[in-house]
């Protein structure tokens, strides 16, 4: 009867390390794929910000050359 509880243990132990080995890989694996496209969406927005910057000021300068 102890046999088959200490491998019955050892069988829910096993398993339950392998399960937690498999989430912490996914959790690593979410993490790096969102930490890639947050970097990529900040450059992307800094780009935007950047090229609306650039029009807002050439507008204002064809206004002020009107005048």
């Amino acid at each position: 009867m102890n046999k088959y509880i200490m491998i019955i243990a050892l069988v829910l132990f096993s398993t339950n390390v392998m399960a937690n080995n498999t989430v912490t890989t996914w959790l690593q694996n979410e993490k790096t794929k969102t930490v890639e496209y947050q970097k990529k969406s900040w450059a992307d927005g800094k780009e935007q910000l950047a090229n609306t910057w650039l029009k807002i000021k050439s507008l204002i300068k064809k206004n002020d050359t009107q005048d």
